[in-house]
C-alpha cells in the first residue's frame, strides 16, 4: 500500500522528561528477532493499511525491515478488551510489517528504555503469555485418546529466555540530523552486505561450487543485522 500522513507528530504528552524534544531516530539492538534490530527514523507516514491502528502521536520507521515503533495512545477497553500497556495513557509499540503490535512499553515519555521494560502483546492475539502443554491427539478405535506432555522446569526456564531474546535490548536516541544520517549510511551499507553475501550464497549452491552447509546463509545476515553502530557514532550522540 501507499504511504500517506498519519495526522500525527504531536508531543508525547501526561510526563515529564529531561529532553523536551522527541529525538530524529533510535538505534535499536540486541533482539534475537533480527528485523527489530536496526535504526528507526522519525517518520509523518504510514502504510495505508496502518492507519486503523492507532491513533499515532510519535512514529519512527525502519526503512530496511518495514517494522515501526510508535507511540500512540492506549486503546479504549470497551472497544479492544484490553488498556495501555503498562496502564498509562498511551504507550510505545513496536509494529511487524503485517501491522501486528508485537512489543509494548509504558507510555508518558518520548524515550522509551530497553530490555525487559518491554514485553510482548501476544495476547492482543489471543496468544498465550505462558508456556503450553503439548496436547496429542490419539485415535484408537473408536476412541480417542489425549496425551499430555507435562513441560519440564528446564523447558519452562528455556521458554522465558527465549522471550527475553527477543526483546530490544539496545536503545539509543539520535538527536542530530547528521548522526542521522552518518548512522543510515551505515545500515544500508550493512544491508548491502547483507544481501550480497546471500546472493554469493545463492550462486554458490546453484554453480556447485561447494558452499557451506547447515545455513551459513542465515547466520550471516544475522551477524550483520545484529552488529552495533560503529563506536565513534555512539559516542557522539
Amino acid at each position: 500500500g501507499g504511504m500517506t500522513p498519519y495526522g500525527g507528530g504531536g508531543r508525547a504528552h501526561g510526563g515529564y522528561v529531561r529532553v523536551r524534544d522527541p529525538g530524529k531516530g533510535f538505534f535499536v539492538a540486541g533482539s534475537s528477532i533480527r528485523e527489530v534490530n536496526g535504526l528507526y527514523q522519525r517518520t509523518d507516514s504510514l502504510p495505508i493499511q496502518f492507519h486503523e491502528l492507532h491513533k499515532y502521536q510519535l512514529v519512527y520507521s525502519n526503512s530496511i525491515t518495514k517494522w515501526y515503533m510508535a507511540l500512540v495512545d492506549g486503546p479504549l477497553y470497551e472497544e479492544k478488551g484490553y488498556g495501555a500497556y503498562g496502564g498509562a495513557s498511551n504507550e510505545w509499540v513496536i509494529i511487524d510489517n503485517e501491522g501486528k503490535d508485537r512489543f509494548g512499553h509504558v507510555g508518558n515519555t518520548i524515550i522509551p528504555g530497553c530490555g525487559d521494560r518491554w514485553g510482548h502483546l501476544d495476547s492482543r492475539y489471543g496468544k498465550p503469555m505462558e508456556p503450553e502443554e503439548e496436547v496429542n491427539i490419539l485415535q484408537n478405535g473408536e476412541d480417542i485418546i489425549e496425551e499430555r506432555s507435562l513441560l519440564t522446569s528446564d523447558e519452562i526456564n528455556e521458554w522465558h529466555a527465549k522471550r527475553r531474546d527477543e526483546l530490544p535490548w539496545q536503545m539509543i536516541m539520535i538527536s542530530g540530523e547528521d548522526m542521522l544520517r552518518n548512522l543510515q549510511n551505515h545500515a544500508n551499507h550493512r544491508d548491502y552486505r547483507a544481501k550480497e553475501a546471500t546472493r554469493h550464497y545463492q550462486e554458490d549452491h546453484m554453480i556447485g561450487n561447494g558452499g557451506s552447509e547447515g545455513g551459513d546463509e542465515s547466520s550471516s545476515r544475522n551477524s550483520l543485522f545484529q552488529q552495533s553502530p560503529p563506536l565513534h557514532l555512539i559516542l557522539r550522540s
